[in-house]
């Protein structure tokens, strides 16, 4: 073994050590937001669909079809489901870990491993992962479906059953629309288009059908959270106008941000459906939430498919070509934020950076 491969590996397993000790640590958090899911699947299967308090609907529940899998997993375990979601969590980190390790077209396993190790070091991963919501399912689904798009295995058909699924499952799941739509439009593909637009009007039915069923907006929680969201945010007035922007995605984006600037210097590395990616899973999201109209409140937890998305152009364009320097300095830039984030998270006192 060379003295590259060397210090390679002892950055991988330092990386590695360092996840695992932020998945023990964390092993036991379970906050008031799975909880909330948790209680909405019980009263479900009493027959109180979308209802927190009984005999009272409410658009409190944004993810339907994570409380639909929560009731089927109160039905198989009872009072462990907390665990249950919480396992469903680490696999969902699992399987994103292998999309990424797939992803890294190199020889070098060594190499091939530096990506996922380098996700799962950074704290918010660990312990999103573990608080038992539907984020990191959310966002190994998304990274699953958009490794086999890369890999020609979806049949643009399944699209029309796809897209709407991922929707009930995170709101987020528009983007996916969008996704399809851009990369039709950009290789000329009509019936991926056109498909992409059904999918997109079954979204939008399923978003109205939810509404009259409840009879109030069925995203209401989220609206409020960007509402309240304000309160930190700074007032720009352009005439007539106010645009509130708000800090948190610039911080909460810290490690991406390194790996953003990797991805630039070698951008010739890119193809056009890599920008198509990074345009709708990065910059429109970061967008929406610096202009205030996505929540900042719990902030690392609402952009895991972001980082999913990002890691990913990483591991296929850079990595296979990145000096082991560069790859010594990514990981300590990385691990120190690591750090840093880890130690506010304690001194909080809570189980949620905000």
């Amino acid at each position: 073994m060379s003295q590259n491969q060397q210090y390679f590996t002892a950055t991988n397993w330092f990386l590695l050590i360092w996840g695992v000790f932020l998945l023990v640590k964390y092993r036991s958090i379970f906050g008031g937001d799975p909880e909330i899911h948790l209680i909405f699947a019980k009263n479900f299967l009493e027959g109180h669909i979308l209802e927190f308090n009984p005999g009272y609907k409410t658009g409190g529940e944004t993810s339907p079809l994570y409380m639909l899998i929560i009731a089927f997993i109160y039905i198989l375990s009872n009072d462990l489901t907390q665990y249950v979601m919480k396992a469903l969590g680490i696999f969902s980190l699992a399987l994103i870990c292998l999309i990424l390790h797939k992803a890294t077209e190199s020889s070098e396993q060594y190499r091939k491993m530096f990506t996922w190790v380098l996700f799962i070091s950074m704290t918010f991963i660990p312990f999103q992962a573990m608080l038992g919501m539907e984020n990191t399912l959310f966002a190994a689904l998304t990274l699953l479906i958009i490794y086999l798009d890369y890999k020609a295995k979806i049949p643009t058909v399944s699209l029309a059953l796809i897209m709407p699924t991922m929707f009930l499952l995170r709101p987020e799941g528009i983007f996916l629309v969008l996704y399809f739509i851009l990369k039709g439009i950009t290789f000329r593909n009509t019936k991926l288009i056109g498909f992409a637009i059904l999918s997109a009007s079954l979204c939008v039915a399923i978003y109205l059908g939810i509404n009259y069923f409840i009879g109030v907006d069925s995203q209401n929680a989220g609206s409020i959270r960007a509402l309240t969201s304000k309160i930190d945010s700074l007032a720009l007035s352009f005439f007539n106008h106010t645009i509130y922007v708000n800090k948190k995605p610039l911080i909460g984006f810290s490690y991406a941000w390194i790996l953003l600037g990797l991805i630039g210097i070698y951008r010739k590395k890119l193809k056009p459906n890599d920008l198509i990616l990074l345009a709708c899973f990065f910059v429109l999201p970061f967008a929406l939430h610096f202009l205030n109209i996505f929540p900042n409140s719990h902030f690392s937890r609402y952009v895991i498919y972001c980082y999913a998305i990002i890691f990913f152009v990483f591991a296929l364009r850079v990595v296979p070509v990145l000096s082991t320097k560069l790859i010594v300095v990514t990981s300590l830039l990385i691990f120190t934020i690591s750090v840093l984030e880890f130690y506010q998270r304690n001194s909080l006192g809570q189980f949620d950076v905000q």
